[in-house]
Order: structure tokens, then C-alpha cells, then sequence
């Protein structure tokens, strides 16, 4: 190996260590962006920034959080062949499953109590009323038709079809530059 292909490999792992050092400084600035931008977000709801940092400290710290409602217990009698030790065939297993509904403080209660506490602000204006409605009724529907039960995981939904939903009813439904303080509340 002679002196300038020496000098191109180290320069091929200099690079790597940086763009690896790079990734890794970006990793750890992620976090901060994103409870940045919801702060921003919910400050845009018309919320103090105490308010909001409080309520992205419940949001993120509610998620760890379910609290069960009811529990389902299902009796299961498996049949499967089992062969004993002198030849016979005995057939059936019972089995008991127990599915927990829950609901999580994060993902639900904090969410719920935030749009209750909008309802009022988006009530006071008189146009925006109809296309709260609408894009609920259609966001509702979506959500209804593209969710799907996986076993051991709960419910699952894309992820970003009801923000996409909220997102295009409200740039149809509130043009008027007069709603426009209002459209992050009825995004929400």
C-alpha cells in the first residue's frame, strides 16, 4: 500500500467517525426537538407555556399509565390429540384467557380533558362549528374502518391517518383568515 492510498483510507474512516458522531449528537437533540415542537404545538392551542410544558410532562409521563376498566375472561377448551403411555388418545385442554380493557393517561384521559377544555374557545366562533362536526364525523369513520385487533398488542391504527384527517378538514373547512387563530383547536 503506498502513501496516498493510506492517505484515502484514513481519510474514508475519519469520515465515518464523523458522520457516526454526527448521527449520535443528532440522536440525542431528538428529544428536545420533539417536546420543543409540542410545546409550540399546544402553545398554539392557546395554552400558557407553563400549561403546555405541563401538559407534554403528563402526555409523555401518562403514557406509561393504564388504568383497567373491566376485565373479559373467555374459557377455551383446545382439543388436541395426546397420545398416554399405554396408547390411548386423550382429546381436550380447557384453557382460560383474560383480555383487560384499559385506558391509558397519556394517550387518552390528558387528550380528552384538553379538547373539553377547547370545546368552549371553538364554540364561541360561529363557522367553525360545522367544520368541527364534519371532519370528527369523518376522522371517527376512518379510524373505525382502518383500525384492526392484534392479538397480544391491542388495536392498532396507521399512524398518521387521523392526523391527516384533522390536518386537510380544517385547510378545506376554515379558508377564512378570521378562523385561522381557531384552527389548531379544531384540528385537535
Amino acid at each position: 500500500m503506498n502513501f496516498q492510498d493510506e492517505r484515502e483510507v484514513r481519510f474514508i474512516q475519519a469520515g465515518g467517525c464523523f458522520v457516526t458522531l454526527l448521527l449520535f449528537f443528532s440522536l440525542c437533540l431528538m428529544p428536545l426537538l420533539f417536546v420543543d415542537m409540542l410545546t409550540t404545538a399546544l402553545r398554539n392551542l392557546h395554552l400558557s407555556p407553563f400549561g403546555a410544558a405541563l401538559v407534554v410532562m403528563g402526555l409523555l409521563l401518562g403514557s406509561v399509565i393504564n388504568l383497567p376498566l373491566y376485565t373479559i375472561q373467555r374459557n377455551f377448551e383446545i382439543r388436541s390429540p395426546n397420545v398416554t403411555p399405554w396408547g390411548g388418545v386423550s382429546g381436550s385442554e380447557s384453557s382460560r384467557w383474560e383480555t383487560v380493557v384499559a385506558v391509558n393517561v397519556g394517550g387518552c384521559l390528558i387528550p380528552l380533558l384538553l379538547a373539553a377544555w377547547l370545546l368552549p374557545l371553538i364554540l364561541k366562533q360561529q363557522g367553525v362549528l360545522p367544520t368541527l362536526l364534519i371532519g370528527m364525523s369523518v376522522n371517527v369513520l376512518a379510524c373505525y374502518r382502518f383500525s384492526r385487533l392484534v392479538p397480544g398488542l391491542g388495536i392498532v391504527l396507521p399512524v398518521l391517518l387521523s392526523p391527516l384527517i384533522s390536518l386537510l378538514s380544517v385547510w378545506i373547512g376554515i379558508p377564512q383568515p378570521e378562523f385561522q387563530p381557531y384552527q389548531a383547536a379544531v384540528a385537535y
